[in-house]
């Protein structure tokens, strides 16, 4: 199993949506950048997050694969609107008016890219849920995928419905 260096933020924030975002990076240089530059935001909207340690930088330095230097657990707070926007597109404009002087930018397998190739996004469990629905963390590990595409067939696309 990876080895991560948790930022737990929320306290009970959902990661069971089954949604989160990728931010793109391979070192950890890039990993601290992102939770200095993201940190805030992270906190604004009380969500989960993880940044890459050393160990998962050595681990994937030399394979084929893009990888993300943060994880962000979207809760189902994102799934609400305020003044006529979901607070989920309130969040990646954030993100993305924040990242738009981050140089690092690719392609994350098995993600797909919401801005320029460092955001990107992906659906992580093997049955669909209704936006804005959660599933317990302890039912939620028996449905986890971490292969294949960003999203599960008959399942909502999150950024075609609320952004």
């Amino acid at each position: 199993m990876a080895s991560w260096k948790y930022i737990h933020i929320a306290s009970g924030a959902e990661w069971v949506t089954g949604w989160k975002l990728y931010i793109y990076g391979n070192t950890v240089s890039q990993a601290n950048t992102l939770y200095k530059l993201l940190y805030d935001v992270i906190i604004k909207y009380n969500l989960t997050a993880k940044i890459a340690t050393e160990e998962i930088v050595q681990r994937n330095k030399n394979k084929d694969i893009a990888w993300s230097a943060m994880v962000i657990y979207l809760s189902s707070d994102l799934f609400n609107y305020i003044s006529g926007k979901t607070i989920m597109s309130l969040l990646i404009e954030e993100l993305s008016d924040i990242l738009q002087y981050y140089p690092y930018k690719g392609k994350i397998n098995g993600a797909k890219s919401i801005y320029d190739g460092k955001i990107h996004y992906r659906y992580d469990l093997t049955i669909p849920l209704k936006p804005g629905h959660v599933m317990l963390p302890s039912d939620g590990g028996q449905y986890y995928r971490d292969y294949g595409p960003y999203n599960i067939e008959n399942n909502v696309d999150i950024v075609n419905w609320f952004l």
